[in-house]
């Protein structure tokens, strides 16, 4: 799967990306028509923002 970090993996920059992903495994509405803002969940950014925030703590303390 291509994603926003794909440049940046093939050129070896050191990058992370998270996505929410459906139980499908699938990226909603990723890079189409429907992907607005109006669709973003509220609950999987503030999922998402706590866990970078715990694993960059977890990181941090190591």
């Amino acid at each position: 799967m291509h994603t926003d970090a794909t440049c940046l993996m093939v050129n070896k920059v050191p990058s992370l990306l998270f996505v929410g992903l459906t139980p499908d495994g699938q990226i909603p509405n990723w890079h189409q028509v429907t992907d607005t803002f109006e669709r973003v969940d509220p609950t999987t950014v503030e999922q998402t923002e706590e866990f970078v925030l715990e694993l960059f703590r977890r990181l941090d303390a190591k």
